[in-house]
């Protein structure tokens, strides 16, 4: 008998392998919901186009369905970024199979029968907690993504164990050429995003966009709107702290232009320093009141930007407080993040002047250590709510409410609007579980912004 258990194992082992050979990351198919010519698109990192603009890892749309795709099945542990123009140009659409596997039965309107670009890459669970930096920090704090402020090549062709994964950065707008994303980012092979120009609305800020007025919200959308050629998901430009304050700041003009034309933008980087808080005057502020002011510049952003996830590329408590300050705040600060399901990524950027920097003498200090010790959790989150529960708004708020919920660390943010519960109308979103009989419910209300 026990001969046969360990028979019956490799054979049944042997035709798992055979399975997982011939399984495919994603299926297209020619009529909707799964329907007519099923055709698998195999290679990760290759661009199918029938007239893609870059000349290396290109195939045509297998099975001949160029604009003739109508629904598709996309494996779990991947992201697709498809699109009508053969270049990869909008109108375009990312899709994440983090969780589960993503059935499309449907296309948007614009995409039916029309897509002539697809580029798959491989999902990986990256932590919220990142860095920002040269990456060659020693020793490391341990994060799960990294960024430079550049696209360096050898860097999107590994993953470094102890800072994890790459993220270029468009940060010059020559950058965005076709030869450059050909030569700089199509050969990488362990990257999932991109990031945007850097700060284009600070005039002066970088020497070499002075002739090419950046700062213009128009000029700056030609150089973004390129960047979807790669087929990778994408991090819009990221402004000063003023970006979510007004709808006359310069990110607010670009994201107004941009959403007009169809061009993409996956997710919205912040900076945020704190300025609005006269940190020159209060070096010493009470940590709690510097995280109640980024809670409420955060839900602000979240709430102007459509609910598009968020990730805080440059963050501190002001270079003019001093370090207590600065590990007072971010104590409060990384469980908050963690839990805020808006919130994709992260990076605390040092400040000058030692009040808050992770190294001195090539050493940690207590302020690295702190951030070091900081367990993140996935930064992702596909929603999958649990079937029990059920939101809904209540009123007529001006905003529709939507909740996030995060099964990596069981957190459900509500997302609401409306007048509160402090009048005689009450406007608020609501999430809640029927149940009948005796029932106990102990709920934590981490924050109310």
């Amino acid at each position: 008998m026990k001969w046969f258990k360990k028979k019956f194992f490799v054979v049944a082992a042997l035709f798992l392998g055979a399975c997982l050979a011939e399984a495919s990351p994603l299926t297209i198919y020619d009529q909707a919901n799964l329907g007519g010519t099923g055709v698998a698109v195999t290679d990760t990192y290759t661009i199918y186009s029938d007239n893609s603009i870059y000349s290396t890892n290109s195939l045509p749309i297998p099975g001949g369905l160029d604009n003739q795709i109508s629904s598709f099945q996309l494996d779990q542990g991947y992201a697709l970024v498809v699109a009508a123009d053969p270049t990869g140009l909008h109108p375009s659409k990312t899709y994440v199979a983090a969780e589960t596997p993503i059935t499309v039965n449907t296309l948007p309107a614009e995409l039916d029968n029309a897509i002539s670009f697809i580029r798959i890459v491989p999902w990986r669970d990256v932590t919220k907690k990142g860095h920002n930096g040269g990456g060659n920090d020693n020793p490391t704090v341990d994060t799960g993504w990294y960024y430079n402020w550049q696209m360096n090549l050898s860097r999107g062709q590994e993953i470094d164990p102890m800072r994890g994964e790459y993220a270029p950065m468009s940060k010059y707008h020559y950058q965005t050429s076709d030869t450059r994303l050909e030569e700089n980012v199509m050969p990488m092979d362990q990257v999932t995003h991109m990031l945007g120009l850097n700060e284009p609305d600070k005039a002066g800020q970088q020497a070499a966009e002075k002739f090419f007025d950046i700062t213009n919200v128009t000029v700056c959308l030609t150089y973004y709107d390129d960047l979807q050629k790669t087929g990778l998901r994408l991090g819009a430009p990221v402004g000063h702290e003023e970006a979510a304050n007004n709808d006359n700041s310069w990110f607010s003009r670009f994201y107004t232009e941009a959403k007009a034309a169809g061009v993409r933008m996956d997710v919205i980087p912040l900076h945020w320093y704190d300025w609005g808080g006269n940190p020159k005057n209060t070096p010493n502020e009470n940590p709690r009141n510097v995280l109640n002011r980024l809670a409420k510049y955060l839900s602000k952003a979240y709430h102007r930007y459509d609910r598009t996830p968020l990730w805080i590329t440059e963050f501190n408590a002001n270079p003019n407080r001093v370090r207590d300050v600065q590990e007072g705040f971010l104590q409060l600060a990384l469980p908050y993040l963690e839990g805020l399901g808006y919130v994709e990524r992260y990076a605390y950027f040092q400040p000058s002047g030692g009040n808050g920097s992770f190294y001195t003498n090539g050493l940690l200090t207590t302020t690295g250590q702190l951030y070091k010790d900081h367990v993140s959790t996935i930064g992702f989150t596909q929603n999958i709510m649990p079937p029990a529960l059920t939101s809904v708004d209540v009123g007529l708020p001006s905003e529709a409410g939507n909740v996030i919920y995060s099964s990596h660390t069981d957190t459900y943010t509500v997302c609401g609007n409306g007048a509160g519960t402090g009048g005689t109308a009450d406007e608020f979103h609501f999430l809640y579980e029927t149940i009948s009989g005796d029932c106990e419910i102990v709920a934590k209300v981490s924050s109310m912004v």
